[in-house]
């Protein structure tokens, strides 16, 4: 029966953890959205006021022409928004990651945080592949990101 209670408890526990962690992913998905956003609506609202300052022989030039200003306005600047949002929230999320299991380590023990050093590097290597693999997958964007 003891035994069933301490089992009930940690089930308990790791649901209440799973909630948490639900309630945490919406949130910053939500905010960087929600900051990507903003963040091309400044860009693309500075942008245009800049091509409205330009003198009439701006407008001359083949890259200047009127359908290559409106695919730049509307192309390259959710490009910014694709690598704010989902390159800083990934950054984000592995530091606060390493952060939080390095203060578990030191609180449980020093041959915890031991082992937590010595994979310190792996991590490092993983979140730099991880961020690769993410830029990488976007086809035409790495272009813009390069």
């Amino acid at each position: 029966d003891d035994m069933r209670n301490t089992v009930t408890t940690y089930a308990f526990g790791f649901v209440g953890l799973a909630v948490a962690a639900l309630v945490g992913h919406i949130l910053q998905i939500y905010s960087l959205s929600v900051m990507g956003e903003n963040l091309t609506r400044r860009l693309r609202e500075l942008t245009f006021a800049a091509i409205l300052k330009q003198e009439i022989g701006f407008f001359d030039y083949k890259e200047n022409e009127t359908g290559v200003i409106t695919n730049k306005l509307g192309k390259e600047t959710t490009y910014v928004e694709g690598a704010v949002g989902t390159t800083i929230g990934l950054a984000i999320q592995n530091l606060v990651l390493m952060v939080i299991s390095l203060v578990i380590a030191f609180v449980r023990g020093w041959m915890l945080t031991l082992i937590c050093f010595a994979t310190f590097p792996l991590m490092v290597v993983g979140q730099y592949l991880q961020m690769q693999f993410i830029s990488g997958a976007g086809g035409e964007s790495n272009k813009a990101y390069a």
